[in-house]
């Protein structure tokens, strides 16, 4: 557990004495602990928010993400909707950042992008599409990344929906 070093971090960054960087360009990111979630919007209310989701149902997301079964995906939800009520009206720092690591043909189908675009809709995010990144590793076999052309079908299925989404693209 490193929640009071991440707070002590955040506020060492901000700090005129130390780093001085602008409150608005820190971001906290989380796979969705969400006492903390809650917790962080009272110690460091000035950082912005980035969320680990990876699926767009809890059955799947308890499937690839290692932590999926302690941290519920409603929970998560409930937990990026208080974050929005507190920061109303502030634009910039109401969007919380949704990534979403795409693995070919596990959590990269039309429905998923279906599913993902009506659980994120009316919520101030912004999706960040991660095509995932292969390597040899016993724990994830046959994990591959997607072609190019499914992540932007993928990306344009959620953006029809009106939600802001973003594609990470490797660059080497």
């Amino acid at each position: 557990e490193n929640y009071n070093a991440v707070v002590a971090a955040c506020h060492g960054l901000v700090d005129q004495c130390r780093f001085e960087v602008p409150k608005r360009s820190v971001t906290v990111s989380t796979v969705g602990l969400v006492q903390r979630m809650h917790q962080l919007l009272d110690d460091a209310p000035f950082v912005k928010m980035a969320i680990s989701l990876h699926a767009p149902t809890q059955e799947l997301r308890e499937q690839i993400v290692p932590s999926g079964k302690a941290h519920r995906l409603d929970n998560i939800m409930e937990a990026i909707d208080e974050f929005a009520r507190r920061y109303e009206g502030e634009k910039k720092k109401s969007s919380i950042m949704v990534s979403y690591v795409l693995i070919a043909g596990v959590n990269d189908s039309n429905e998923c992008a279906e599913t993902l675009a009506e659980l994120l809709k009316d919520r101030p995010v912004i999706v960040n599409l991660i095509p995932y990144n292969e390597f040899d590793n016993p724990m994830e076999p046959g994990f591959r990344a997607p072609e190019e052309a499914e992540v932007v079908r993928f990306q344009n299925v959620i953006s029809q929906q009106g939600l802001k989404v973003f594609h990470r693209r490797h660059h080497g």
